[in-house]
């Protein structure tokens, strides 16, 4: 495949960037709840990245609800706004312990880089009114 003209393979330096940054928030132990024992979270947590504005997810409130009320799972709401207030090291501390983070397409989703292994990803594309489609952007990152 293509190095994009670079030395090394981007995907390569991605993968190195996550672990360098994930060391650097000490969170390379911090893995997501699967059945609760022996941890201080006794059920799965899932994120919802919440983006406010144009692209903003449609019916995101609908979805948190949905998933508070019908799965036995804890639930946070993190806006842009809080996010841009939280450091980056515990903003890396906060996705490892996800099992789930549900994210707008864009620059947003680049938090879910730093999830733990075998943790899902869900990135929702927004709607565009002019277009009357479905838009996505940085799908080809994921």
């Amino acid at each position: 495949g293509s190095n994009l003209g670079m030395r090394t393979d981007p995907r390569l330096a991605v993968k190195r960037f996550v672990s360098l940054v994930v060391r650097r928030a000490g969170a390379e132990n911090i893995t997501p709840v699967v059945d609760g024992s022996g941890r201080s979270r006794s059920r799965p947590l899932v994120i919802f990245l919440k983006k406010e504005g144009k692209r903003a997810p449609q019916r995101l409130d609908e979805m948190v609800q949905r998933v508070q009320t019908e799965m036995n799972v804890d639930v946070r709401v993190w806006s842009s706004a809080e996010i841009e207030r939280t450091e980056l090291d515990q903003q890396v501390r906060e996705v490892r312990e996800a099992s789930v983070v549900v994210t707008p397409c864009g620059g947003l989703s680049f938090l879910t880089a730093f999830m733990a292994p075998f943790s899902t990803r869900v990135v929702i594309d927004y709607w565009d009114p002019r277009e009357e489609k479905s838009g996505r952007m940085e799908s080809w990152f994921w």
